[in-house]
Protein backbone atom coordinates (compact mmCIF):
# COMPACT_ATOMS: atom_id res chain seq x y z
CA UNK A 1 0.00 0.00 0.00
CA UNK A 2 2.72 2.83 1.05
CA UNK A 3 4.40 1.89 -2.55
CA UNK A 4 1.20 2.54 -4.25
CA UNK A 5 0.79 5.71 -2.46
CA UNK A 6 4.50 6.83 -3.01
CA UNK A 7 4.40 6.35 -6.88
CA UNK A 8 0.99 8.12 -6.59
CA UNK A 9 2.94 11.47 -5.32
CA UNK A 10 5.77 10.78 -7.20
CA UNK A 11 4.27 10.83 -10.34
CA UNK A 12 2.14 14.00 -9.22
CA UNK A 13 5.11 15.32 -8.60
CA UNK A 14 6.67 14.90 -11.89
CA UNK A 15 3.89 16.31 -13.76
CA UNK A 16 3.55 19.11 -11.39
CA UNK A 17 7.00 20.23 -12.20
CA UNK A 18 6.31 19.48 -16.01
CA UNK A 19 3.42 22.05 -16.07
CA UNK A 20 5.50 24.82 -14.19
CA UNK A 21 8.34 23.87 -16.89
CA UNK A 22 5.97 24.15 -19.46
CA UNK A 23 4.26 27.97 -18.10
CA UNK A 24 7.57 29.08 -17.52
CA UNK A 25 9.41 27.89 -21.19
CA UNK A 26 5.70 29.36 -22.98
CA UNK A 27 6.49 32.47 -20.99
CA UNK A 28 9.94 32.90 -21.52
CA UNK A 29 8.94 32.01 -24.99
CA UNK A 30 6.17 35.10 -25.57
CA UNK A 31 9.22 37.37 -24.17
CA UNK A 32 11.64 36.35 -26.97
CA UNK A 33 9.31 36.78 -29.61
CA UNK A 34 8.33 40.52 -28.23
CA UNK A 35 12.33 41.25 -28.23
CA UNK A 36 12.68 39.70 -31.77
CA UNK A 37 9.60 41.14 -33.42
CA UNK A 38 9.27 45.14 -31.72
CA UNK A 39 11.20 47.79 -31.88
CA UNK A 40 10.82 48.54 -28.01
CA UNK A 41 9.64 46.45 -25.19
CA UNK A 42 6.86 46.93 -23.04
CA UNK A 43 6.94 46.21 -19.84
CA UNK A 44 4.74 43.11 -19.12
CA UNK A 45 3.20 40.98 -16.53
CA UNK A 46 2.71 37.52 -17.42
CA UNK A 47 1.36 34.76 -14.44
CA UNK A 48 -0.78 31.52 -15.20
CA UNK A 49 -3.90 30.94 -13.87
CA UNK A 50 -5.11 28.07 -13.08
CA UNK A 51 -9.56 27.57 -13.81
CA UNK A 52 -10.92 24.30 -13.03
CA UNK A 53 -8.40 21.22 -14.61
CA UNK A 54 -7.24 23.90 -17.50
CA UNK A 55 -4.17 26.61 -17.32
CA UNK A 56 -4.91 30.30 -18.36
CA UNK A 57 -1.97 32.18 -19.47
CA UNK A 58 -2.34 35.88 -18.49
CA UNK A 59 -0.35 38.72 -20.10
CA UNK A 60 -0.85 42.80 -18.97
CA UNK A 61 0.83 45.22 -21.29
CA UNK A 62 1.05 48.36 -19.21
CA UNK A 63 1.10 51.52 -21.67
CA UNK A 64 4.25 52.14 -22.82
CA UNK A 65 6.21 55.64 -22.61
CA UNK A 66 8.24 55.15 -25.47
CA UNK A 67 5.75 55.06 -28.13
CA UNK A 68 5.25 54.58 -30.88
CA UNK A 69 5.87 50.61 -30.97
CA UNK A 70 6.55 49.08 -34.34
CA UNK A 71 7.04 45.85 -35.33
CA UNK A 72 10.76 45.65 -36.39
CA UNK A 73 10.57 42.68 -39.70
CA UNK A 74 7.39 44.28 -41.58
CA UNK A 75 7.38 47.55 -40.38
CA UNK A 76 3.62 47.97 -39.17
CA UNK A 77 3.03 50.58 -36.26
CA UNK A 78 -0.29 50.16 -34.42
CA UNK A 79 -2.56 52.66 -32.53
CA UNK A 80 -4.82 51.68 -29.57
CA UNK A 81 -7.61 53.90 -29.41
CA UNK A 82 -9.85 52.53 -26.51
CA UNK A 83 -10.87 49.32 -27.36
CA UNK A 84 -9.54 49.04 -30.89
CA UNK A 85 -6.41 48.42 -32.73
CA UNK A 86 -5.66 50.26 -36.30
CA UNK A 87 -2.42 51.26 -38.18
CA UNK A 88 -1.88 54.75 -38.99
Amino acid sequence: MMGRLWESKHILLTIGRRRRRFEADYLAGLRTLLQQKLNRIPSIETRTERIGDKTVFVVRVEEGVAKPYTNIQTRETFVRRGGQRYAP
